[in-house]
């Protein structure tokens, strides 16, 4: 699971899943996602035992951006994924007051 999310830029699998829930706003101008990483798709699905995970691993940037200025923390607080969200302002160096393009 930890290989597949950490290189999750660009997967077939985020293609379907941002189809999947209508949000077209996260696709770059050229009909692909854009810097969603599996950070934020577990973060958007709320599957907490994911992003305790992932937040552990060297380079895992839990500030990042999609190309909706979306990061991990917005995306599960916007779907009520309250479990991730207190995981994401657990660890230091979050911004918990970014906004994205859309919200």
């Amino acid at each position: 699971m930890l290989k597949l999310f950490d290189d999750y830029n660009g997967h077939i699998s985020t293609e379907i899943l941002l189809k999947a829930r209508g949000l077209k706003h996260l696709y770059s101008e050229f009909g692909k996602p854009y810097m969603f990483s599996g950070l934020h798709s577990v973060s958007f699905l709320g599957i907490v035992e994911f992003v305790a995970c992932l937040v552990k691993m060297e380079g895992c940037d839990i500030n990042q951006e999609d190309y909706a200025r979306n990061t991990p923390l917005l995306l599960a607080a916007q779907y009520g994924h309250k479990g991730v969200v207190e995981i994401l302002l657990g660890r230091d160096g979050i911004k918990p007051n970014e906004r994205g393009r859309y919200c």
